[in-house]
């Protein structure tokens, strides 16, 4: 129904924002502080350093969707597809967010610059709801992120989810996931030169 692809949309917009907007600070606190200096000469690396702060910001993610689904349990039909979708957009957000952090130096220029990529992860879900869309966009929203992530949430609301079904968009997700945590590993190794 309309309200659930709304619901859907609302819990994958907010996942991807608390990702995008609060995980950025914790690479770039590092950086300010210059810890991040000491944690590059430490015996850690570039991935022990990536998954540790990937860790606290999956905490925070976790946080804002235990809250948004106090609101929203009613609407679940299968917790297993909600509990992965969660998962693996967690993973993404977080993703970005890390890549955020370490493209940047300063927090006016995570805070100026990180709207765009938010706004490319929302404008899908949002021209999804309309319909009579171009051909072109009919054929690029299905391969964005955001969308798979709305359709395993609306997929969890249904009662015949199953893994099977919600494979592709996992998949998807984890697809878009690999490269940003690739590309971050890679920048925090790069800084220590």
């Amino acid at each position: 129904s309309g309200s659930q692809g709304m619901i859907a949309a609302v819990l994958s917009l907010i996942l991807v924002t608390t990702g995008s907007f609060l995980v950025p600070y914790l690479i770039f606190e590092e950086k300010q502080t210059h810890t991040m200096d000491a944690l590059l000469v430490s015996p850690a690396g570039a991935a022990d350093i990536t998954v540790g702060k990937a860790l606290a910001g999956v905490a925070y993610s976790l946080t804002a969707m235990a809250v948004v689904l106090a609101f929203n349990h009613s609407s679940v039909v299968n917790w297993g597809v909600t509990a992965l979708a969660i998962l693996v957009g967690t993973l993404f957000a977080v993703g970005v967010g890390l890549l955020l952090g370490s493209m940047f130096e300063t927090a006016q220029q995570v805070g100026a610059w990180s709207i765009i990529p938010i706004m490319v992860l929302m404008v899908p879900i949002m021209l999804a709801s309309f319909g009579n869309l171009p051909p072109t966009l009919e054929t690029l929203l299905p391969w964005m992120p955001t969308i798979g992530l709305a359709n395993l949430f609306l997929l969890s609301f249904s009662g015949s989810a199953t893994l099977v079904r919600a494979l592709p968009d996992l998949a998807l997700v984890l697809g878009w996931s690999v490269p940003l945590y690739a590309s971050v590993i890679w920048l925090v190794r790069r800084s220590d030169r």
